[in-house]
């Protein structure tokens, strides 16, 4: 899910049902009615899946959640999906995914 902010958001949160998780984090500040910069953070976040401990692997599981489901997964690794296109889309998100969990770790120490 995409969100924004005006302040900058924490990149791990724990709530009640585990971690909230914030990736993608960049500053993108707007200018108000009064035509004066106010400062702006876009950002993803989960909302499929919330890691109870925060490891690479939990972390990464979340954020690919939020673009594929177990079955879209399973189709892509047991070769049913013969798209190469999405494929290649897949494999890049899950790159991404394991950097951006890699960043939250180092953020959230």
């Amino acid at each position: 899910m995409n969100g924004s902010s005006n302040t900058e958001p924490k990149s791990a949160e724990r709530t009640k049902t585990g971690y909230l998780l914030r990736w993608g984090i960049t500053r993108n500040d707007k200018k108000n009615e009064e035509n004066n910069v106010v400062e702006n953070w876009d950002f993803n976040y989960n909302t499929n899946y919330y890691p109870k401990i925060l490891t690479k692997k939990e972390i990464m599981v979340a954020i690919i959640r939020e673009k594929y489901d177990q079955n879209d997964e399973i189709q892509i690794a047991i070769g049913r999906s013969s798209d190469v296109d999405k494929i290649a889309e897949h494999e890049d998100y899950v790159y991404n995914a394991r950097l951006w969990a890699e960043s939250i770790i180092l953020n959230h120490e």
